[in-house]
């Protein structure tokens, strides 16, 4: 009788930890989570359709001729923090809206998501900007994520093709 107690206490104690340590996991998964979800719910991302595809040697670039919007908000305030229209011409190049050609010659603005106009609409980038002040065409190149290795790559063909006068490399 004696050995059957000792028995019975030592299942109850495994028990006992074995609850306590799944009831902390649980406590701190659900904490792990709600911040994620927090977080979506806070900074949430909203695409009218992807205006990125998949390129086997860069790993993505701008889809040609695509009107598309960004917007970001918080979804528990209602605010919104931007919401831009995205529209690419047939290289791939955004432009400030459907329809619009990039001319042969221009300056060609290459780099990332501070060329591209992150979270603005084309005539709030730098290259839109650039192109009123020289009263010449610049073509926008910026895509977003891109470091210098990929821009590189990217801007090789789109040198060839457009034949730049010159070429502007801006990136963070």
């Amino acid at each position: 009788m004696n050995q059957n107690n000792t028995e019975l206490r030592v299942v109850k104690k495994a028990t006992f930890y074995i609850t306590i340590v799944f009831i902390v996991f649980t406590i701190l998964m659900l904490l792990f989570a709600g911040y994620f979800a927090y977080k979506k719910m806070t900074l949430s991302y909203d695409y009218c359709q992807s205006f990125g595809e998949i390129d086997s040697e860069i790993g993505w670039t701008l889809k040609k001729n695509i009107s598309s919007c960004l917007t970001l908000k918080n979804r528990i305030r209602g605010e919104v923090y931007f919401d831009t229209k995205i529209y690419t011409d047939n290289n791939g190049l955004r432009v400030g809206s459907e329809g619009i050609e990039t001319p042969l010659n221009p300056i060609l603005a290459i780099g990332d998501s501070w060329t591209f106009g992150y979270g603005v609409n084309h005539n709030q980038t730098y290259p839109y900007f650039l192109s009123r002040l020289l009263k010449y065409p610049v073509a926008n190149a910026g895509i977003p994520a891109y470091g210098s290795a990929s821009t590189y790559l990217y801007s090789i063909p789109l040198i060839e093709n457009l034949k730049p006068k010159i070429v502007v490399y801006f990136s963070q």
